[in-house]
């Protein structure tokens, strides 16, 4: 349902002017510890609305894709096999993890003097629902969808200032003037919404400890530029010794609950920014771990599996986020709708990490049984971090993956500079037909296309075919043979021609 109404009067269009009118920002305003509570009932009505409607969104589209992969079976070389959707959710919480924590091992193991640092950027009272049980002046005299549209254009304008902070950030000289370049630095960042569902952002960066200082002043300037709310900046025992000296900053103690049990916090406050720094609790002396345990609450929170090993808690609070999710795609799509054949933003992405390890999509398809156990069989293998010991094979060379891919017809190119004119083929990059993998004494040849998919359908217990195997035939098929590569100075993943069909087939 579109949150757009048919009439939008002069008072809800006030919310789209949020920015340019120079509001005043009252610091320090304690951005987590608002609350939906609220003395008019229209608001929480349209707020709860809102809410159910993209949980049920969530959910729906959890169930769509369990019925549709459960009654779907696959023929290939190997014979007939089912979709087991629990083993397929289980197995994607486990890569997320695998993920997660190769990354954090490549950082320390990659970043020179590796240093972690938590930042929690949220918005000041400007952009939520209601402060201090005040509802905000925005929204009053609005009503039904009115005031739906109003809530909305005020959660998208506190997302997109979210997102203006890190477009700001890394415009800052320290990154252009190869200090905290791409060998310097690498970061995971997770938005999430706020009770009233105006979003937050936890980020980590690691970064080169020779810069912290410089790096530490760009954050607060940044801060400060953007007019964010209250900023939680938390750093390890070391770090934190260094902002003291940097800043004149006013000690607090807090008490809060972390699993259900008080705990005294120290916290050093910026009295020109509403800003302050928290030292990182390590545990066992270990730092790696710590910061691997630390990023599990906001990984972890992507997947439903339907037997007891998640709590009511945890699910309910997967489908707010998911629910959250599409909500923002659904506000894009109101207030920057895209305007190439009509595409709508299907779910904004809650988690992302800078490039530093292989794809996803390359990973599960060069993991087959028969790598793993070469792999196994040499002592290579890990359960837990095996993207790190994938990437490092792959940057030290000894890893080497070709993708085959159909050509679908040329194009005529002219270099601007001579005037020459050249074909030039054209493929889907990503529509790979063949993976070609070399490691040591190992290679195989993996298919990705010779498989048929079958409906099973309910009543009459027959298979109906759906989709039928379209792979190409090496031995009289155009296609192009590209090298997956990895590059720690550039800002995507390299993909280097090796060569087309004709010079392939000679090869062979």
């Amino acid at each position: 349902q579109s949150l757009k109404p048919h009439y939008i009067s002069p008072e809800a269009h006030k919310i789209s002017n949020l920015d340019k009118n120079g509001l005043k920002i009252v610091f320090p305003l304690f951005s987590y510890s608002l609350s939906t509570d609220t003395h008019i009932i229209n608001t929480k009505v349209a707020l709860q609305n809102i809410k159910s409607n993209f949980r049920l969104k969530a959910k729906d589209t959890k169930i769509r894709q369990k019925e549709y992969l459960s009654n779907r079976i696959v023929k290939s070389k190997d014979g007939f096999k089912t979709i087991n959707y629990e083993d397929r959710v289980k197995r994607d919480i486990n890569e997320d993890i695998n993920y997660k924590n190769s990354f954090v091992e490549y950082s320390y193991n990659n970043i020179p003097n590796c240093s972690p640092m938590f930042i929690t950027l949220t918005l000041d009272g400007n952009y939520h629902l209601e402060t201090k049980k005040q509802t905000n002046p925005l929204l009053e005299g609005l009503k039904g969808r009115e005031l739906t549209y109003a809530i909305g254009c005020l959660h998208y304008k506190g997302y997109t200032k979210l997102k203006s902070f890190n477009h700001k950030l890394i415009k800052n000289r320290i990154f252009k003037t190869g200090k905290l370049d791409k060998l310097n630095r690498s970061s995971i960042t997770a938005l999430e919404p706020h009770k009233d569902w105006t979003p937050h952002e936890h980020q980590l960066h690691f970064i080169n400890n020779t810069h912290l200082k410089e790096f530490v002043r760009t954050v607060v300037r940044t801060v400060v530029t953007c007019k964010l709310g209250r900023t939680q900046v938390v750093v390890t025992k070391k770090d934190l010794e260094v902002i003291k000296g940097m800043y004149d900053l006013k000690e607090k103690l807090v008490n809060r609950k972390v699993k259900g049990a008080n705990k005294v916090f120290k916290e050093y406050h910026l009295s020109t920014a509403p800003i302050f720094f928290q030292e990182f609790q390590i545990e066992n002396d270990n730092e790696l771990k710590s910061v691997a345990n630390y990023l599990s609450s906001y990984v972890e929170t992507k997947h439903i599996v339907d037997d007891d090993t998640q709590t009511k808690q945890h699910k309910k609070q997967v489908l707010d986020y998911d629910g959250f999710a599409y909500y923002l795609a659904d506000l894009k799509d109101i207030f920057e709708p895209k305007r190439i054949y009509g595409k709508l933003h299907r779910k904004i992405r809650r988690i992302s990490y800078t490039q530093l390890l292989i794809s996803r999509t390359v990973y599960k398809r060069i993991m087959t049984n028969n790598f793993v156990d070469y792999l196994k069989s040499i002592d290579l293998f890990s359960t837990k971090n095996m993207y790190f010991h994938l990437t490092t094979m792959l940057y030290r060379n000894e890893l080497k993956v070709k993708k085959y891919t159909a050509i679908f017809g040329h194009v005529d190119v002219i270099n601007k500079q001579t005037g020459e004119v050249y074909s030039k083929v054209q493929y889907e990059k990503h529509n790979v037909n063949y993976y070609y993998i070399t490691f040591k004494g190992f290679t195989e040849l993996i298919d990705c296309k010779s498989f048929d998919v079958y409906v099973l359908e309910e009543h009459t217990n027959k298979l109906i075919l759906e989709h039928k195997s379209k792979q190409i035939d090496l031995e009289k098929d155009d296609y192009i043979i590209t090298e997956y590569k990895l590059k720690h100075n550039t800002k995507k993943i390299e993909i280097e021609v090796l060569f087309e069909y004709d010079e392939a087939k000679k090869e062979r």
